[in-house]
């Protein structure tokens, strides 16, 4: 639905898979009600296998899709099956069913970070404005450490508790070519992660946001 919007010519057809897409978020907005009231019903704690769930269920959730060269192959199928057209896509819609205050805000990634606050003239822009927009920041690698350096500053600046980080979904084929560039010196090698985890306690935060990394490799 959302390529079909992002490539339409017709307005007639462009309102259509607009309008099919508005339907969609509106669907899981109310599955998101849905889960919430049943995370509560069995008193889940932030420790036990309902983690992800309540997490994800809160509606802070943060999209960021891998716009980076490797995202073009056509290895799994011309568009709209490229790693890029699925990432973007999903990245959309996960910008219209967050809650507030993450509603209508993404990021994406190549070797420079793009936060998008996707609103224009005061309303919330449509599908195809959005993929638009994101289409509008392709690269050629990927640097998903700089990534967070630019999440921690919007967080900081805005003063956000560590009870309300985002969860974020990364959409990327896990093609990650240089993901920090800070790891030149031998035997002083730690994983991107714990690196991106020193920032964020850096920054005050005694913990991370949730990572979710779903494998968009069309090659695999």
């Amino acid at each position: 639905i959302a390529y079909s919007a992002y490539t339409s010519r017709s307005i007639a057809q462009t309102d259509y898979h607009n309008a099919a897409f508005d339907k969609k978020v509106q669907d899981v907005r109310g599955e998101f009600d849905k889960v919430r009231a049943e995370l509560v019903d069995i008193g889940v704690s932030s420790e036990d296998s309902y983690a992800v769930a309540r997490a994800m269920s809160t509606g802070n959730i943060v999209g960021v899709a891998d716009v980076s060269g490797s995202m073009m192959t056509t290895h799994g199928g011309l568009a709209p099956n490229r790693p890029i057209d699925i990432a973007t896509g999903l990245v959309a819609f996960i910008s219209c069913i967050a809650a507030k205050p993450y509603r209508d805000i993404a990021m994406s990634f190549t070797d420079f970070p793009t936060i998008f606050s996707f609103n224009v003239g005061g309303r919330p822009m449509n599908v195809k404005e959005r993929i638009t927009e994101m289409n509008r920041h392709l690269g050629y690698s990927t640097n998903y450490h700089l990534m967070h350096t630019a999440l921690i500053k919007m967080c900081v600046e805005n003063k956000v508790p560590v009870e309300q980080l985002p969860v974020l979904y990364i959409a990327s084929d896990m093609n990650f070519d240089t993901m920090d560039k800070s790891i030149k010196q031998p035997y002083q090698w730690e994983s991107t992660h714990a690196t991106i985890a020193k920032e964020w306690l850096r920054a005050g935060y005694d913990t991370v946001p949730l990572m979710v990394y779903p494998n968009i490799n069309v090659t695999h």
